[in-house]
């Protein structure tokens, strides 16, 4: 999953780069090109904003219902990597949280967050 400030940062510094390169422009063909791609990042980075926000409930402030799927984040369970991801679909039953498709097998890693599946696409029914 992309992580939107990383990505708006992202953008942000290529755009200042782009604006630098056109303080350095010397023919108006090159100027015209950087106002363009300048632009464009521009136009990317509005469109990021306007994205809809995830709202991540965090499992110490409260839980999904039991037996529901949800969307979880997760940490890294190896030493090396301590990032967390939210890129599954889990349940919680009685005894803790189980992958969805591996509901015998406990989910070892440590859940910090989840948020309700987002609503399937909308399309003509088979």
């Amino acid at each position: 999953m992309i992580d939107e400030k990383e990505l708006i940062k992202s953008l942000e510094d290529l755009t200042d780069e782009y604006r630098y390169k056109l303080a350095k422009a010397e023919s108006r063909e090159h100027k015209n090109f950087l106002n363009g791609v300048i632009g464009t990042l521009i136009d990317v980075t509005n469109m990021v904003h306007r994205q809809p926000k995830i709202d991540w409930i965090p499992v110490d402030e409260r839980l999904p219902e039991i037996d529901r799927c949800v969307l979880v984040s997760y940490k890294s369970t190896m030493t090396w990597d301590k990032k967390i991801y939210a890129d599954q679909i889990a349940i919680i039953r009685e005894d803790g949280w189980h992958w969805w498709d591996e509901l015998e097998t406990k989910v070892e890693n440590e859940i910090v967050a989840w948020r309700p599946l987002p609503e399937p696409p909308k399309g003509e029914t088979e």
